[in-house]
């Protein structure tokens, strides 16, 4: 137990910037401006906003969807953060665990879909992702990675679980702030991820849906970055009929007991912060790293299709938009630990990548795919 909190509370950690905030050593007004990357898929992004209860639970989740949609009018785009309060709320938090100009800079940021936007007309059934954030974060803090994935051709369905996920307002308009980590988080987002699954039958068949009739329910996996991603194995150990699922730089058994996994499982790591430019095949030497490959080799050996897939130059915030902010933004005590040496946007772009041509191999039974990958990233490490 007493180990299970020790990795809970050093995941939380390095996910949130719970340390002491650093004095920014960047002029405060120096405020980059920022842009999304371009999406790489072939289709525009439509967003919406709901609450979900989880009434067995009494469980309030706000979540937001990402699809293929059709755009006409592109002034229809705003501000991530959404309105006055919620942007007050999250500017807070940026700015502790970024420094002011960064949170300035990421509550300024556009976000390319468009909320309300028509869905995609033409006559097909999209597969569904289910994604959880990392601990402290929100949906929105992932715009550029959930975005890009649905322009693949995904409805990507991201949950912020109040306690577990960022500061945020609810509808009744309490606000819930990140609790303390304990060893239930990774069971009650997975438990979470479950719930979206259970809804998405009610998705498909209300007549009033926008997603009526074309949702792919036999191809839905789920996703998660950090904690989230600890909870997404988790759901798919607890429920086979989940078709996939993909672990973005976190720790496999966090929060629960050892299992094995029979769907296609990609594990996607970042370079381990005491091995920055060495070889991925020395990182081996790094202690941590061996204890993933430990979990990997014993959770992956049922697995139709395991990939382990290690990321040079990454570190864990590299997945979120604060990647795009620039180094003359944030202070380096703020910058070094969390972010790799990779240009931001080229890191959102592999995450986006590496992810989508995962979920589309695993549904289609391929293999295929990752060599795009493999020619795109070079640098990227792929295999056991």
């Amino acid at each position: 137990m007493a180990v299970r909190w020790s990795l809970l509370l050093c995941l939380l950690c390095a996910t949130t910037g719970c340390d002491t905030p650093e004095v920014d050593s960047s002029p405060p007004f120096v405020v980059p401006v920022l842009a999304l990357p371009a999406w790489r898929g072939g289709f525009d992004v439509g967003r919406e906003r709901a609450a979900w209860t989880d009434s067995s639970r009494n469980r309030t989740l706000l979540v937001t969807t990402y699809y293929p949609a059709l755009i006409l009018d592109t002034t229809r785009q705003e501000v991530i953060a959404g309105d006055s309060v919620d942007a007050i709320l999250h500017r807070d938090e940026l700015a502790r665990k970024l420094g002011p100009a960064a949170a300035s800079g990421l509550l300024a940021l556009h976000t390319r879909a468009v909320t309300g936007a028509a869905l995609a007309p033409w006559d097909e059934r999209f597969p569904v992702l289910l994604f959880a954030p990392g601990a402290g974060w929100l949906p929105g803090d992932y715009s550029s990675l959930l975005e890009g994935i649905a322009s693949h051709g995904f409805v990507v369905i991201a949950v912020a679980a109040p306690g577990e996920a960022g500061t945020m307002r609810m509808p009744n308009g309490e606000i819930a702030r990140p609790r303390v980590p304990d060893d239930g988080m990774v069971s009650r987002l997975s438990t979470d991820l479950a719930f979206l699954h259970q809804r998405l039958v009610a998705l498909d068949t209300a007549v009033d849906s926008r997603f009526s009739q074309r949702l792919a329910l036999g191809s839905v996996g789920v996703f998660g970055h950090g904690v989230g991603g600890a909870a997404a194995v988790r759901a798919a150990a607890r429920d086979t009929t989940l078709s996939a699922v993909a672990n973005l730089d976190g720790d496999l058994f966090l929060g629960f007991e050892k299992t094995v996994i029979g769907q296609p499982i990609l594990f996607a790591t970042t370079e381990p912060l005491a091995m920055a430019r060495v070889p991925v095949d020395r990182w081996s030497e790094d202690r941590s790293e061996r204890r993933r490959g430990e979990q990997w080799d014993e959770l992956s050996g049922g697995s139709r299709r395991p990939e382990r897939v290690r990321l040079p130059g990454m570190h864990q915030w590299n997945f979120l938009d604060a990647a795009l902010v620039p180094s003359r933004a944030m202070a380096p005590g703020r910058r070094r630990p969390r972010f790799g040496n990779i240009d931001g946007a080229r890191g959102l772009a592999l995450a986006v990548d590496l992810t989508s041509q995962f979920f589309r191999d695993a549904f289609a039974s391929s293999h295929q795919g990752f060599n795009v990958v493999r020619t795109l990233y070079p640098e990227v490490s792929l295999g056991r």
